[in-house]
């Protein structure tokens, strides 16, 4: 692979909708906070679902006590319609916090909407071992996991399981397979708030710049990685996915890779990882970062720790953000960001002034606005978010 790909974070530039389902929890009193007025809230994407009026009632099964409903999700942008599947664990306790993961599937090319229905299955391997829940939302050639729309399904079904069932937010992990391996690599630069880490297997990141993604390695540097590849895979040669890893980790990302010498595309050897992928799950937590580097990809949607969102130059590809938080003064150092909302990490007082490439511009406290909640919720991808003081700056134009 040609180390061109790989987009310099540009160091010295910046100063080195679901439909409702089963539910399970006690959502009364956030519930109001996933309808939200879009005309009444500025912000640039709609980084929350909109559910439905008329929601459609899930299609449920069970194996041996383990729930396996299907809900039929609307993605509010597009308003196409898609299959959620998902597996419980046996005899779970609804007063006790489970890890999720949500898993994408492989094969993106088709017509059909519902290739998640039971996708989840290729992860019951793990949810016979420990009690864990599975999520596997679906995707299609309208749809793929490398666009915003594909993106969107990934949030939408975090934001579903989290609404409906005990998830531990600081153990949700995003996995995929083949087409699923490049959403994850895409979710790491894009929507990685969410996750603890990423299982990516049989597939290739670099596949994204065929589809004019930059692949910026400083972005995936807070998540932990664990890439997959095989030996014998036909679509993705050997070769090809070593480079990518070799170069991803001296780039910075922490990323542990291993080749299954003689195995085809696919993951038909997945009890071979059982232990390895159950040790990850027991170990990853969410990290809670106090500062802000980040290179946007303005045309896809933004869950990122610490930016609730943001609008940008549309003249700049990639806008580039760097956030300090030193009590009374923000520092930020960015090139081609028009404005930015911050969630203040914990601790966090508003901060009186902000600086912008050295100049100062005022900050706006917006934490007891009407739309905060909505904000925190969205941010957070929690019916049940902490508390945190969110600011807005507005960069004018010229500075």
């Amino acid at each position: 692979m040609n180390r061109s790909l790989l987009i310099p974070f540009l160091s010295s530039m910046i100063f080195a909708g679901c439909q409702a389902g089963p539910v399970h929890l006690n959502t009364a009193a956030s519930a109001d906070a996933w309808f939200v007025d879009s005309a009444s809230v500025s912000i640039r994407q709609k980084n929350f679902p909109i559910p439905d009026s008329l929601p459609v009632k899930p299609v449920s099964t069970a194996i041996a006590g383990i729930d396996t409903p299907v809900i039929r999700m609307t993605c509010p942008e597009t308003g196409l319609q898609y299959s959620l599947g998902l597996r419980t664990p046996k005899g779970w306790d609804v007063s006790k916090k489970y890890p999720l993961i949500v898993y994408l599937h492989g094969g993106n090319g088709s017509d059909r909407d519902d290739k998640g229905s039971r996708a989840w299955d290729m992860y019951s391997f793990i949810a016979d071992t420990i009690p864990v829940f599975v999520a596997s939302p679906s995707a299609n050639r309208y749809a793929p996991w490398w666009t915003a729309a594909g993106m969107e399904r990934v949030l939408q079904a975090v934001r579903y399981m989290t609404l409906h069932y005990p998830i531990d937010p600081d153990r949700i992990i995003l996995a995929g397979v083949s087409d699923g391996a490049a959403g994850c690599f895409l979710a790491a630069q894009t929507i990685p708030a969410p996750f603890a880490g990423f299982i990516a297997v049989s597939g290739y990141g670099g596949i994204l710049t065929q589809f004019n993604i930059p692949i910026i390695p400083e972005d995936m540097q807070t998540r932990p990685f664990l890439v997959l590849n095989n030996g014998n895979d036909r679509i993705y040669p050997a070769v090809q996915t070593k480079d990518f890893a070799a170069q991803l980790k001296a780039a910075g990302v922490n990323l542990a890779f291993r080749m299954n010498d003689t195995a085809l595309h696919g993951f038909d050897y997945k009890m071979l990882e059982r232990d390895s992928i159950c040790a990850l799950i027991d170990r990853w937590r969410k990290p809670h970062v106090r500062n802000v580097i980040w290179a946007a990809l303005p045309q896809l949607p933004i869950c990122t720790d610490n930016i609730v969102t943001a609008k940008f130059d549309p003249a700049v590809q990639v806008p580039l953000i760097r956030a300090e938080f030193k009590g009374d003064v923000i520092e930020l150092n960015s090139s081609g960001v028009n404005e930015v909302i911050f969630a203040l990490p914990s601790g966090i007082p508003v901060p009186k002034a902000c600086l912008v490439n050295a100049k100062k511009f005022p900050v706006e406290d917006i934490s007891t606005k009407p739309e905060a909640r909505a904000m925190r919720v969205a941010h957070f991808n929690s019916p049940t978010p902490p508390e945190c003081n969110l600011v807005r700056i507005v960069i004018k134009k010229g500075d």
